[in-house]
């Protein structure tokens, strides 16, 4: 047994003694009318104070004997929180802050002609009060308005001294007359670091007999420090110290680190003084430098003669390591008898006798021999107790050959005439023997002589053979004559891989209700195939080849490789001839040779003349990186309009528009704010369970100085809190009623001007961010979340913060509302839709912009630089007189310090860790430095307000950031700059799969050695300097490259050669010519990715000499003498570059835009996305949340798309009367069309996947039939609705692409199949025509109105009541936690009940369905009123197959009526009633579309409708651009012709809005609905889509003009959709809009570049006007 006690101590600054905690006892009051009570010394608690008051009205304590000595003189006066004398009403210093609930009250009683002073919570006392005279209250609060006066000055006082505080870690010190020595600046010295020191003692007990007794208990002092100190020296300008020392450094010579550095100005002699750890560079190549030394080095110039001197001590040495490809070579040296032994065992003796012969075969073994398992035990040394067995290891075992010891004895027995023959070990037998007659004897040794003879002759002729025999992977030919031209050694060929082929079927059945049926079960063949193949081959002495194939290779040029090569002799011209891979080396350092080409290439020599030639295709892209000092810079260049968006948020106006001051007191803020605590809440889109609660984020909670809605009164406090105004007040009181999150939009709505979304938004189960997800800055008032929110996603804080000493909050935290049920009044920062009509859009910071994860501040620069329109370029200051003389980032306020933190602009801009740059992040010190800031800085300036307005560009902060950057004549500021990131001797490339051997690294100009100064990961792309000297002398790196990562796009053509002619051995004159041509992907080829075309020549020139009587010259010298003979060289090069035109490209033009993908479409069109919609707000019932009546107008709408089953000529599964309707399938609304039907001109090539079949979206429409969850009591007598052309029918869904402006949609696009065709040709066509309406923004979820949200998987399956009622049914009242069903037994049938929750013997059985019932019951016929009664809210699921619909042989468009309807459409295994999956979906129905577990009950939308009626139907009106005719022969062989009609609709057309809505920045709903129709009516959908476009409208006049009447519709049409259209007619183009200038359309990739534009003529013979489009000019014939 060991005890180990370790004893710690540490130094604490200060020191606090907690009070006991008393005990209870009694207290009484003595009521005394006329005179003062006396009291007794012991009653006297404060005697020993000479402030303390005589108390004359004071009651007086029972039992003040049994207070404790602590109690009455404590060491140090702490508070009590209730009160016993009068000086527990004093506040010390060391007191805590009071509850805010514990108030004190301070009443004049004037019968009793006294002050009354006590603590009350809420109204009542929790002690017994204070009794004051006039006089005595007089002194006390003279007194305490004293001490409040002397502490404010106290504070005031040291927060002043505060700025100028001495810091021991951060000392200044003036130079004085020494600065003209050492510069400005004075001595600075900073110190960081930990010293922790840990002291002990360590006690024993170890009951070990083993030991002596005295050994058995032992003590010994524990010592341990830990030191890591930092400290920089700065002596003006000119001389810096660093030390190092840290005791846990892992190495001696890493503990500490010691450097004294003196820097000399350009024009002393003395450059550089360096003591401590130093470096000695060396200006030789053959001589290295020294890096780790310690001592003390000089640099010195003498007019011309730099001197470099070093006195050190040699901390290193140094060793040389060779790499070659990126593989290092180790030597090694071992003595044979040095085997590896005890490890590696043969399995048998068969094997050891085998395993010679066996390896003769390498690489290809032929030992037939494949261990297929083993298992391998061995003595348990360690004691483990799993996996182990008793064992018996036979030494024999298994061995085929006779052991040794094992011998088969033949023996005579002469008294038995018999051989006796048995297996012997040493004399005894180990069976029994057997015994033969003398002829059985010589039959036997007969046969077995027989059988040894022949197996050896067999192995004689199999060995003999082995020598010659052909083996497929190693062949050998010989040449014969050919060997005079190849040289000897024949043909060989090598062949080395492996091959493999899988095949197989893969089979898959998925119930996925989304499917046709017949896409449910597919049976795909599997074929995979793995071939690694090396392959080498030799043609004598000259021609090698090698191939090799991979498939597994990542990329296409790592698959294959193939070089032939043919060597030539010293003596023949064709000294090289390769084919396959090869590299092109240049004789020019000024011409670049490349590496990874694939073509011939051909070495000559004609004597003196040497010739390199090459034909090939690159297959690789050249670059070039750049490093210093072992650190990579990356220049940057962001636009202003470009900043970080939702992500980084004020968290209140107060910190807005006190930001820009407090940055201005950096780096030592003074905003007098610390945030104490905050909990952050956001939507929650991830379905996360824990920390959540529902919540109601107030846009104008807290706010102090201004409120975005007028209901709210400010009351004057100084900071935001929740007192700042009355909306928290009237929230907790009058409204508190919202707290029920069921009731919350219908509480808050019925505020007057008080809107949902604006003013508040309300989030069922919002997650609670952890403190890893955001930073908070405490002084400035903002967070920074770790990843930006989504468009729809809301954020809501609650937050403590100190100011002045007294504490304020805003917003409730979790723990201040127990109730989990109760829902949290918290700060929105963020609503829904974020846009600059929301009161809190000021709260996004709009001055964050991104650089990267991390940014060192060495060398980071940033500029701020404006387009000028009239000098053309980018300008760091305003072109104005008055402040021209400034840069934009003094000007924006951020270069007001120097590299020190100083007062004093330097140039730069102002690096402070945590407030200007943070994480990676740039910061500027004010909120809005191109807008507000920049306009009231120039008009300080004596700028006119006119100019000043034309460089302001406000509408980056008042505008989303999208629309601010169409405003081209304002986003002209530009952020430049570079950054360094990790410091480390790596520098990444870019690039990857780098051709060997094509680095070249250069520093300073001169090339380094691969293996020597750096390596080179070519696979990985990076280069690692071993060289640590050019690190330390922060020479410029550069690494020029060739890259493969750019492979296969365009196929590159090199021709080049190189020549060499030697004059003379010291005179050679050379050239080198190449020429690069491209061929593009297409002949439509983009600005910028122009084919190359391009010829370079060079001519090099070099000449050596040596001379003797250089060498005597120079031997002449003192202190030199020459061992070798001198010589002079001279050596020059030239290089033209020749750009030719691309070729191959239509027009030899550059394209700008090809259109080609001008037009992206989401498609909108899958049916079960859609739902059943809520009622929308045109019709005046669906405010109703009371009653039934909200649902009394829904018709029944099916939408669908017809299954193939029913349609596919050769299913087996089409029901038999529908098979044989030949009629029915040739009804054009419900055969299936071919995509060529619709769209001819689209390639249908079975290749892509393509469906032969379009994929139609219908809505069938029953206006004068009950939809689901109508009770409307209505009826005629065959149970059809009254008044059809007033009932609709509606669908909705959510959009997963929520801001509209950024994605820039700009159309609702479809091609719908005309209705009319059968009621057309009966004449009736204009008695069914209607509206069909569209509403795309914010929708309310709430499909029955009551304001609470159901969800089916709530429904409770163990019997509990854990639900409300409402007038449609059962509502859950339990958490919502997932949206899945609940998975036991029978749980299905009780939650898959639709949106009422109710199953069909509960609604015959509702209370609020009886009326309807009963009214019904005597109006419709038995059979309707069966129908009804079976299910009194219409809402079952019929699946579109069923025996039952067989039965009644039910047509196709009856078999969907019922597809949508939510009771049961969700079966599982156990309420299934047929054999095959019935399902529609597999997910609950919930009110909740977004699934952001939140009710949506907002109506904030745009409105759009389009006529359904005959004579709308043209295109020009209605929305309608084009129309497509179709002829096509039918299943009942007629042949028929359709129309198909285009329909595009711009948004911003919309008929009407409803709601607060001002933008398309949130479209999270788009609902769908009929209305006015008189009889049912289906509408066939070829696509539906929202369309986005490449292009956006500009909206901006080009010239002063205040002409705005031009109008610019941009639209896309293509050969697919619109090939018969003639001519394309732009048909929103008026007349009026060439003649303006405003609007038109730009795109981010827009250039002043002169382009002409001719659109078709849609008639002759009219005048020409001209258009320009931002320097483009074009015409248009009218």
């Amino acid at each position: 047994m060991m005890v180990v006690i370790m004893i710690m101590a540490a130094v604490a600054s200060y020191a606090i003694t907690q009070t006991p905690q008393r005990p209870q006892r009694k207290l009484s009051v003595r009521k005394t009318r006329d005179a003062a009570p006396q009291r007794d010394a012991n009653a006297d608690t404060n005697a020993d104070r000479p402030d303390t008051l005589a108390i004359k009205a004071q009651p007086k304590l029972e039992n003040e004997d049994s207070i404790p000595d602590s109690l009455l003189h404590p060491r140090w006066k702490i508070q009590r929180t209730l009160p016993i004398t009068l000086d527990d009403l004093d506040q010390s210093a060391a007191d805590l802050k009071r509850p805010d609930n514990l108030k004190q009250d301070v009443v004049y009683n004037d019968s009793l002609d006294r002050y009354i002073i006590g603590s009350k919570i809420s109204d009542s006392y929790i002690n017994a009060p204070f009794m004051m005279t006039q006089e005595e209250y007089r002194k006390w609060s003279e007194r305490r308005m004293m001490n409040q006066f002397f502490r404010k000055k106290n504070d005031e006082i040291y927060q002043a001294k505060g700025k100028e505080k001495f810091d021991f870690t951060d000392m200044h010190f003036d130079l004085g007359p020494a600065e003209k020595i050492f510069g400005p600046g004075g001595v600075r010295i900073k110190t960081q670091g930990t010293a922790e020191l840990k002291f002990g003692a360590t006690m024993k007990s170890i009951d070990n007999p083993s030991l002596p007794v005295r050994n058995r208990k032992t003590t010994t002092m524990d010592f341990d420090e830990k030191i890591n100190v930092s400290l920089n020296g700065r002596v003006g300008d000119k001389v810096n110290m660093n030390l190092n020392y840290n005791t846990d450094a892992t190495f001696d010579f890493d503990a500490q680190s010691l450097k004294l550095k003196y820097d000399g100005k350009e024009d002393e002699i003395v450059k550089l003084i360096e003591a401590g750890n130093v470096s000695f560079p060396s200006n030789s190549s053959l001589v290295r430098g020294a890096s780790s030394l310690f001592g003390l080095r000089t640099d010195l110039q003498f007019g011309k003669l730099k001197l470099q001197l070093v006195a050190s001590q040699k901390k290193s040495s140094s060793k040389s390591v060779s790499s070659k490809g990126g593989k290092q070579f180790t030597p090694f040296e071992i003595d044979a008898a040095n085997y590896e032994e005890n490890r590696h065992f043969f399995l048998a003796q068969y094997f050891h006798d085998r395993y010679d012969e066996s390896m003769r075969s390498l690489p290809n073994l032929t030992s037939g021999i494949t261990i297929n398992r083993v298992e391998v035990w061995v003595t348990n040394k360690s004691g483990v107790t799993s996996n182990t067995r008793n064992i018996i290891a036979l030494t024999d075992l298994g061995e085929n050959n006779r052991a040794d010891n094992l011998k088969q004895d033949v023996v005579y027995n002469d008294s038995l005439d018999r051989y006796i023959i048995g297996s012997k070990i040493s004399d005894s037998y180990i069976n029994a023997p057997f015994m033969m007659t003398q002829e059985e004897y010589r039959k036997w040794s007969e046969r077995r002589m027989m059988n040894q003879f022949f197996r050896k002759k067999n192995d004689e002729i199999y060995q003999a053979k082995g020598k010659e025999k052909f083996d497929f992977t190693d062949m050998h030919f010989d040449l014969g004559p050919a060997e005079k031209i190849f040289g000897p050694g024949g043909v060989r060929i090598k062949t080395q891989g492996t091959a493999e082929l899988k095949f197989g079927a893969t089979m898959k059945s998925i119930d996925n209700p989304s499917l046709p049926v017949r896409n449910r079960k597919t049976t795909t063949m599997d074929f995979d195939e793995k071939i690694n193949v090396s392959l080498n081959g030799r043609v004598g002495d000259k021609v090698n080849m090698n191939l090799n194939y991979n498939t597994d290779a990542t990329f296409d040029f790592d698959a294959q490789s193939l070089k032939l090569k043919y060597d030539g002799k010293e003596d023949e011209i064709v000294k090289l001839i390769e084919a396959g891979n090869v590299s092109f080396p240049s004789n020019s350092s000024l011409v670049r040779g490349a590496s990874s080409l694939f073509g011939l290439r051909t070495d000559l020599q004609f004597g003196k003349l040497k010739l390199q030639l090459v034909a090939s295709q690159k297959k690789s892209s050249s670059k070039s990186v750049s490093s210093k000092g072992g650190k990579q810079f990356t220049p940057f260049e962001i636009d202003a309009a470009n900043y970080e968006e939702n992500r980084h948020f004020f968290l209140a106006q107060y910190f807005h528009d006190r930001y820009d001051e407090s940055m201005r007191s950096l780096p030592n803020l003074t905003s007098g704010i610390t945030i104490n605590r905050v909990e952050v809440w956001v939507t929650n889109k991830s379905g996360v369970t824990s920390n959540t609660r529902n919540i109601i984020a107030l846009t104008d909670l807290g706010e102090n100085n201004r409120v975005s809605n007028n209901l709210w009164g400010i009351t004057g406090q100084p900071v935001p809190a929740n007192a700042a105004n009355s909306e928290y007040a009237a929230m907790t009181s009058q409204y508190a009623a919202a707290r029920d999150i069921d009731q919350t939009s219908t509480v808050l709505d019925g505020i007057s001007g008080f809107v949902g979304g604006s003013d508040y938004e309300k989030l069922e189960r919002a997650r609670l961010l952890n403190s890893s997800e955001y930073t908070v800055n405490k002084a400035l008032g903002y967070i920074s979340l770790k990843t930006s929110l989504q468009t729809d996603q809301v954020l809501a804080v609650a937050y403590e913060y100190t100011y002045g000493g007294v504490t304020y909050q805003v917003g409730e935290f979790a723990s201040d509302i127990t109730d989990s049920n109760k829902a949290l009044y918290v700060k929105a920062l963020k609503n829904t839709s974020n846009n600059p009509h929301q009161g809190n859009w000021g709260l996004m910071m709009k001055n964050v912009y991104y650089l990267a994860s991390s940014v060192e501040k060495e060398k980071f620069r940033l500029d701020v630089k404006f387009q000028s329109d009239t000098a053309g370029v980018y300008l760091t200051y305003i072109p104005e007189p008055q402040v021209k003389n400034q840069t934009l980032i003094k000007f924006l306020g951020a270069d007001r310090l120097d590299n020190n933190n100083k007062a004093h602009p330097n140039g730069y801009f102002d690096y402070v860790e945590g407030y200007t740059v943070t994480n990676g992040r740039v910061f500027f010190p004010v909120a809005e430095p191109f807008g507000s800031y920049m306009y009231e800085t120039l008009l300080k300036n004596g700028v006119a307000a006119d100019k000043a307005a034309k460089y302001a560009f406000t509408e980056l902060y008042d505008s989303t950031k999208i629309v601010a950057k169409q405003i081209a004549e304002k986003d002209k500021y530009v952020l430049m700059g570079q950054f360094r990131g990790t410091s480390a001797n790596v520098i990444s490339l870019g690039a990857y799969n780098i051709p060997q051997g094509s680095v070249v690294v250069t520093a300073g100009g001169v090339t380094l050695a691969e293996g020597t100064d750096y390596s080179v990961d070519y696979s990985g792309g990076e280069v690692t300097i071993l060289n640590q000297s050019i690190i330390d002398a922060g020479t410029a790196v550069n690494v020029s490259l060739e890259s493969n990562t750019d492979y296969g796009q365009e196929r590159k053509t090199m021709f080049g050669m190189n020549w060499e002619y030697d004059f003379s051995k010291d005179f050679q004159l050379s050239g080198t010519f190449q020429h690069l041509s491209e061929q593009a992907l297409t002949n439509k080829v983009n600005m910028g990715s122009e084919p190359l075309n391009n010829t370079i020549w060079g001519l090099n020139i070099n000449w050596k000499k040596q001379s003797q009587w250089l060498t005597n010259m120079l031997d002449k010298l003192p202190f030199l003498h020459l061992t070798q003979p001198s010589s002079i060289s001279f050596s020059g090069e030239f290089a033209q570059l020749i750009a030719g035109q691309s070729s191959g490209t239509q027009d030899n033009a550059s394209y700008i835009d090809d259109f080609e993908n001008t037009k992206n479409t989401i498609d909108v069109s899958t049916p079960t996305s859609w739902i059943i919609s809520s009622v929308p707000s045109m019709f005046p019932e669906s405010g109703d949340k009371s009653t039934l009546r909200s649902g009394f107008n829904r018709s029944r709408l099916a939408w669908y798309t017809i299954d193939p089953l029913f349609t596919r000529r050769s299913s087996s599964l089409t029901p038999s009367h529908i098979k044989s309707d030949l009629d029915q399938l040739s009804n054009h609304y419900v055969r299936e069309f071919y995509v060529s039907e619709l769209f001819p001109a689209r390639d249908q090539s079975a290749y892509n996947g393509n469906s032969s079949m379009l994929n139609i979206l219908n809505l069938a429409y029953y206006p004068n039939e009950r939809g689901p969850y109508n009770f409307d009591p209505d009826l005629n007598y065959d149970g059809t609705l009254n008044n059809p052309q007033k009932r609709w029918g509606g669908m909705m869904r959510k959009l997963d692409t929520n801001d509209f402006e950024a994605a820039n949609i700009e159309y609702i696009e479809f091609w719908m199949l005309d209705p009319f065709i059968y009621t057309r040709e009966q004449g009736v066509a204009a008695d069914y025509g209607g509206d069909f309406y569209i509403n795309l923004g914010e929708m309310s979820e709430d499909i029955l109105r009551d304001g609470k949200k159901f969800y089916e998987s709530g429904m409770p399956v163990d019997g509990s009541q854990n639900f409300t009622t409402t007038q449609w049914g059962k509502v859950p009242n339990q958490a919502t936690v997932v949206y899945a069903f609940a998975t036991s037994k029978g749980s299905r049938a009780l939650q898959d009940v639709g949106f009422n929750g109710l199953n069909d013997e509960e609604e015959q059985k509702w209370e609020s369905y009886q009326d309807f019932l009963r009214e019904v019951q005597g109006k419709v016929n038995p059979a309707v009123w069966d129908s009804i009664w079976a299910d009194p809210a219409g809402d079952n699921y019929h699946y579109f197959r069923g025996s039952d619909y067989d039965k009644m042989k039910a047509p196709i468009l009856r078999r969907y009526k019922y597809i949508n309807n939510p009771q049961g459409n969700s079966p599982d295994n156990d309420s299934r009633t047929e054999s095959y999956d019935t399902s529609y979906k597999s997910t609950p129905d919930v009110e909740d579309i977004n699934q952001d577990y939140t009710l949506n009950e907002y109506e904030k939308f745009f409105q759009y409708r389009v006529s359904i009626r005959p004579e709308d139907l043209e295109v020009g009106k209605n929305y309608i651009v084009d129309k497509r005719e179709d002829t096509h022969q039918l299943r009942n062989n007629k042949t028929e012709t359709v129309n198909w009609y285009q329909f595009r609709i711009p948004l911003r057309e919309y008929e009407k809005k409803f709601g607060a809505i001002n933008d398309f920045t949130s479209m999270r709903f788009m609902r769908m609905f009929l209305t006015g129709f008189k009889h049912p009516i289906v509408l066939r959908f070829g696509t539906l889509d929202l369309v986005r476009g490449e292009w956006r409208v500009y909206e901006q006049n080009l010239d002063n003009s205040a002409s705005t009447s031009g109008k610019l519709v941009v639209s896309a049409v293509n050969i697919e959709e619109n090939n018969d259209k003639q001519p394309v007619l732009l048909h929103s183009f008026s007349r009026s809009s060439f003649t303006q200038t405003s609007p038109l359309f730009t795109s981010p990739e827009l250039l002043r570049t002169p382009m002409t534009i001719v659109f078709p003529s849609p008639s002759v013979g009219l005048p020409i006007t001209e258009m320009r489009f931002l320097g483009w000019s074009g015409s248009y014939a009218e």
